[in-house]
């Protein structure tokens, strides 16, 4: 029993900075099934993970409890984070004046040329 509980312990040590990277980079592409309730589940998670390691005691067991607890608190930090940069970001893409947008190349359909290519293709529904 005593070897279940420490294998446990160590996969909620080895699961904490899983779940910190997965929040921090939720908007990312490659974690793209994070969108909609993914993100809902991710912050539950990390919440409920904190409020039962408080209620079975780590925070009194010293430091490694109280930092195991503090790393469970992270992932929803982290998707403040996150969430904050994508924020800005998308801010600073809209604020952007049509010149610059047109001189920083063929980055992006709308705008270039190979969108009016696409637009006046007849193979287009």
């Amino acid at each position: 029993m005593k070897i279940l509980k420490r294998i446990g312990i160590i996969l909620v040590w080895l699961a904490g900075p899983v779940f910190i990277f997965a929040a921090a980079n939720k908007n990312d592409p490659y974690l793209i099934s994070l969108r909609g309730p993914g993100n809902i589940v991710l912050a539950a998670a990390s919440i409920i993970a904190v409020v039962v390691l408080i209620r079975r005691g780590y925070w009194r067991r010293g430091i490694a409890g109280r930092a195991l607890i503090l790393l469970w608190c992270l992932p929803s930090l982290s998707m403040l984070g996150a969430h904050a940069s994508f924020e800005w970001r998308k801010r600073s893409v809209l604020q952007t004046d049509a010149a610059q947008a047109r001189s920083s190349g063929g980055t992006s359909l709308l705008g270039t040329r190979h969108f009016q290519r696409w637009r006046l293709s007849p193979r287009r529904v």
